[in-house]
């Protein structure tokens, strides 16, 4: 998966997510979010705690289809140190 994104846009849609995933929670896997990129669906994002979840779609260039299960509080992280 490769995708190309403007800070601005990803980082309140991610700041969403993280308001669905369970930081404290007994399955670390609900602390991630999964991206997914499709040239033709565009990109969107998967989070939940199993209880309620969520699914943003983002406006990004995706130059490879694939998908990714990242931590989102270190995504969160870089893109608000970055500039």
């Amino acid at each position: 998966m490769k995708i190309r994104f403007e800070r601005k846009d990803m980082l309140p849609k991610l700041r969403l997510a993280k308001g669905v995933t369970n930081p404290k929670g007994y399955m670390p896997i609900l602390q991630n979010v999964k991206i997914v990129a499709d040239t033709c669906n565009g990109t969107v994002l998967y989070a939940t705690d199993t209880e309620q979840s969520v699914r943003i779609r983002v406006d990004c260039e995706v130059v490879h289809n694939g998908a990714a299960l990242l931590p989102i509080k270190e995504m969160l992280n870089i893109l608000t140190q970055s500039k």
